[in-house]
């Protein structure tokens, strides 16, 4: 493809340059010496050069086109696996509807460049030399003239292209923000309308886009004067040059058809600069695009398997944390207190074990560690005695099921969310599933069972149902591990208890270990070990009856719910 393109360039601007030098030629040896033969020989070559470069520069066109998407679809499918490599800390400081932005609307700014600004570059490239090549075989030393002049011309809108490079970007940015916006105002217009807080998203949003127009004004206008600059220079230049070789043609040293042909061509040069002036707007927010799309491949992941990692063995005995102390690395200075401070803990085989205390105690913080999520920045957790660091990340993950209280379902078929939990699960081992999640009657009597469409983000069950399957995507797999992240805060009390209750059953056999977060103590109950946890560290840890006796946070926990 890329030689077809060369050619095409290559073509496209010869026998535009061949064409405007052929004015010497049609003047001086057909229409002056009134040569009709010459006349109709020349027209013919123009109208077979004519023909040619249509047909180069549409096939050229399409060329282009093609490049344009597979580039820029290469260039999405690079930052999505990107993307998906980093660690979670990454999209804690970036929002999702900023890097939403970077996927759609900067990715099509890049194309938008690639598939205009830069075949023009090129033919604008190609152009100069053919027609410096046809301008010096007339006058060589206006030839050289007219080479600097146009020089300085497109090198004076660098005065202006930094800042205005500088405002796009601003620009670009402040694009993903109000992206991300609109996006939190869409997925929360439940809580926005119960609050009755539709006045305060709409100032919110209004404020976001005055700054946009703030900064697009901005970055627009310097644009257009980066675009402004050539054009009048070049028309200057333009007089200067037709100045100087119609002198030359009262002394003689030039001909009609040379002079005007050494206008053709000069105008044509023109031509082609200004076409890229006429798209500087579209370099410079590609620029800015770019450079944003850089920002997140320039990321690096914090959690990083090593070179050397082991596949773990089946979960036999215990997970172990030893001294480990935390802080999230994506919160600023000021906010990245420690979130755990040299907890030790283990969690054994077949064992139910619940996590609670105050909110911003450390529990999901434990959770995040133990899948691997993050690593700690001092201590071990420890995998049957293996330093989670040294083993493979696939290898771990393998063995958990994770639910958490954000329900995510896809829109898809009820069968093909839950096999997401294990891609090749068959409809038995689906079944067995939503069995286990106490929700398989309700699937039975559905119309179209595991074929139901769940609508976006499930938005055709409720909570609870939800909830539910989400346990079954998890349980599908059957993990070795089970970690609950608040999983059961959606589900009544009768129904909450009949999943407690299968889920202790399957923890008393040593099918699964469980390890779940809760601010609701029925869980807790039910758990071999209670782990209670305040400001980083572990203040107590045992059942739910002795802890309940026991003067501290948990007593304080049981006495506001239902239980104390």
């Amino acid at each position: 493809m890329s030689l077809a393109l060369f050619a095409s360039i290559v073509i496209e601007a010869m026998l535009d340059s061949a064409t405007r030098f052929s004015f010497r030629y049609l003047i001086d040896e057909a229409i002056v010496p009134r040569d009709a033969s010459m006349l109709v020989l020349i027209l013919v070559l123009l109208g077979g050069a004519t023909v040619l470069f249509s047909a180069a520069g549409i096939f050229g066109d399409y060329l282009w086109a093609k490049l344009g998407a597979l580039v820029v679809n290469d260039l999405r499918g690079d930052l999505y696996r990107h993307v998906q490599g980093l660690s979670l800390d990454f999209f804690g400081k970036r929002s999702s509807g900023d890097v939403l932005n970077c996927f759609l609307a900067d990715a099509e700014v890049v194309e938008n460049c690639l598939v205009t600004v830069v075949p023009y570059a090129l033919t604008g490239v190609s152009s100069l030399l053919f027609t410096t090549f046809f301008m010096a075989s007339i006058q060589p030393w206006m030839a050289l003239f007219s080479l600097v002049g146009f020089a300085v011309c497109f090198l004076l809108p660098k005065l202006v292209i930094d800042r205005a490079s500088k405002a796009s970007l601003a620009t670009r940015r402040q694009s993903g923000q109000l992206s991300s916006t609109i996006q939190e105002g869409l997925q929360g217009q439940s809580v926005i309308k119960v609050f009755s807080l539709e006045q305060e998203a709409w100032r919110h949003f209004r404020d976001e886009t005055k700054t946009l127009i703030k900064l697009s004004i901005r970055s627009n206008f310097l644009s257009y004067i980066v675009q402004r600059i050539p054009i009048v220079s070049f028309f200057i230049l333009s007089l200067v040059i037709l100045g100087a070789s119609s002198y030359l043609a009262f002394q003689g040293y030039l001909t009609i058809g040379e002079i005007v042909s050494f206008q053709v061509l000069v105008l044509g040069l023109n031509a082609a600069i200004a076409n890229l002036t006429w798209l500087a707007p579209t370099m410079i927010e590609a620029t800015a695009s770019l450079e944003r799309l850089n920002e997140i491949f320039r990321e690096k992941p914090s959690v990083i398997e090593a070179p050397d990692a082991i596949r773990l063995p089946p979960f036999s005995d215990q997970i172990r944390f030893d001294a480990v102390s935390f802080a999230y690395p994506h919160r600023q200075n000021q906010e990245r207190q420690s979130a755990l401070h040299g907890v030790s803990l283990s969690f054994r085989r077949g064992e139910f074990s619940v996590l609670v205390g105050p909110s911003g105690s450390g529990k999901t913080s434990i959770l995040q560690l133990l899948l691997r999520l993050y690593d700690p920045a001092q201590g071990k957790v420890l995998f049957d005695g293996i330093d989670l660091r040294s083993a493979s990340v696939d290898s771990l993950r393998a063995q958990i099921g994770f639910v958490s209280q954000d329900v995510l379902l896809f829109n898809m078929s009820l069968r093909d969310n839950i096999r997401m939990g294990k891609l090749d699960a068959t409809d038995e081992e689906i079944m067995e599933a939503l069995r286990r999640a106490e929700i398989a009657d309700f699937v039975t009597a559905l119309p179209d069972g595991l074929d139901t469409m769940m609508g976006e983000r499930g938005g055709r069950f409720s909570g609870g149902e939800r909830q539910r399957l989400v346990l079954a995507r998890a349980l599908v797999r059957r993990p070795a591990i089970l970690i609950l992240d608040e999983a059961t805060s959606a589900l009544d009390v009768e129904k909450e208890t009949e999943l407690l209750t299968t889920l202790r059953h399957l923890a008393e056999t040593r099918e699964l270990t469980i390890i779940a977060v809760t601010h609701r103590l029925r869980l807790a109950a039910l758990a071999d070990k209670v782990v209670v946890l305040r400001n980083g560290e572990i203040e107590s840890m045992g059942n739910h009856d002795d802890l309940a006796k026991i003067q501290g946070t948990y007593a304080e926990l049981c006495q506001q719910s239902t239980l104390g």
